[in-house]
């Protein structure tokens, strides 16, 4: 019988020889005890701070691998979770407003966030590249970490110890969903009007980038039969479309604009 996924699963031989793995301990151990975790095969860990660019430029061999495997497990661990737990909060709602929900919770921005208060840029092993390009505060690299962290908590632990793990961030989540009740998401529900109203979807286009890869910024138009409604900024393609989204909102409730006649909005301005 196939051992179940929640068993350990040993370092290699070399890698936990490797300088780097044995040069970590202390501060693997650090991590451990301030998040209250327990390993039994602690380079699981270590690895899920092992970045490509790090792999890349030391023994890849040696290393066994980077931390991308842990993340893909992660994102799977991650999306289980808060799908059963929204599912058993909130038994009266549609899977439409569910698959918002759960989108909001592991949004990149979320687990930029949920990393930023594990620190873990702190513990990132980063090549030469990775320590030049900023990537410790990087958010893409950030959110990455954490499902991977979160991958090889379940990998050592099981399902318990990653549900316990998240509890610190899925629990005030889900009541201040409960609290202040579903908001629509912008972007569906100008979607919903625009077909409803036009028969069409609306379109969206990133007309500017700007900002370095740790804090980028970008600027979205959202058109409806060719017009511009709205226009937004955020540092996500997915936050300046919901901007973009809600300004045509406003536009269309309060009758500024008509499919028959536009009115040009300033583009925002990016850093």
């Amino acid at each position: 019988m196939p051992a179940p996924i929640s068993s350990p699963v040993p370092a290699p031989g070399p890698a936990r020889r490797h300088p780097a793995y044995r040069r970590h301990q202390e501060l693997l151990q650090c991590f451990i005890r301030e998040n209250r975790l327990v390993f039994r095969e602690p380079f699981l860990l270590f690895q899920a701070f092992v970045t490509r660019s790090y792999a890349n430029e030391t023994e890849a061999d040696a290393l066994a691998m980077d931390n991308e495997r842990l993340e893909f497990l992660g994102d799977a661990v991650l999306a289980k979770i808060v799908t059963e737990r929204l599912f058993r909060a909130f038994p009266s709602q549609r899977e439409g407003v569910l698959t918002r929900m759960r989108a909001d919770l592991v949004s990149r921005r979320a687990l930029c966030a949920y990393a930023r208060d594990l620190d873990l840029g702190r513990y990132l092993l980063l090549g030469k590249s990775g320590e030049q390009g900023h990537m410790r505060q990087n958010p893409r690299v950030l959110a990455n970490t954490f499902e991977a962290v979160l991958g090889a908590i379940h990998m050592d632990q099981g399902d318990p110890a990653a549900e316990r793990f998240l509890e610190r961030w899925l629990a005030p989540a889900v009541q201040a969903l409960a609290a202040q009740g579903v908001t629509p998401n912008p972007t569906v529900t100008l979607q919903e009007r625009a077909q409803a109203d036009w028969g069409v979807t609306p379109t969206y286009e990133c007309i500017a980038a700007a900002g370095p890869d740790h804090d980028p910024q970008f600027a979205v138009q959202v058109k409806i039969k060719g017009r511009i409604w709205g226009t937004g900024r955020s540092s996500s393609l997915k936050g300046a479309r919901g901007q973009a989204a809600k300004h045509a909102l406003a536009a269309i409730e309060q009758g500024t604009l008509t499919p028959h006649g536009e009115r040009r909005t300033a583009l925002p301005r990016l850093r």
